[in-house]
């Protein structure tokens, strides 16, 4: 399982920050492998049309945990792969009173033969989650300028 830990902080409060990340109308604003209008709604699982690489799959998107306004956890699966992302939002103690501080976890596992491509895939992989964080740290931010310390890769 390989597992890519990003903390940054955005200039919004923390309800909002959570509000925007748990909305899965939004996913596709900022994750660049899910096609927009491909959300289907079945209770709290969804599934959308993802790209990995260059084929498109059908994945279940499935809310595992919703604790507002301070942790938000989603699986997103198919028959290749099965991500599990975190989000944990806190006051950020370094920002002022509206920035909020999210901590990001994704763990990446590989299933049937996609898993004799684990040394190629990871690195592509991290490479697609650390610019879908960039990009959501950016529409979260509505263009306002932040500094190197806001977006930390701690693992991955």
């Amino acid at each position: 399982m390989a597992t890519t830990t990003i903390a940054f902080t955005v200039p919004v409060s923390l309800i909002r920050a959570f509000e925007y990340v748990s909305d899965p109308e939004h996913l596709s604003d900022w994750s660049e492998n899910v096609f927009p209008s491909s959300k289907i709604k079945k209770e709290e699982e969804f599934y959308v049309k993802i790209k990995f690489w260059i084929f498109k799959f059908k994945s279940e998107y499935k809310i595992l945990e919703s604790q507002y306004p301070n942790r938000f956890v989603v699986n997103l699966k198919n028959g290749l792969l099965n991500f599990r992302e975190t989000f944990s939002f806190y006051p950020d103690p370094k920002g002022s009173d509206t920035d909020t501080k999210i901590l990001f976890t994704s763990q990446l596992e590989l299933s049937g033969f996609a898993r004799l491509f684990f040394p190629w895939i990871h690195p592509k992989a991290g490479e697609k989650i650390r610019k879908d964080i960039r990009k959501l740290q950016e529409n979260l931010s509505q263009g306002k300028v932040l500094g190197a310390r806001n977006f930390q890769v701690i693992k991955g």
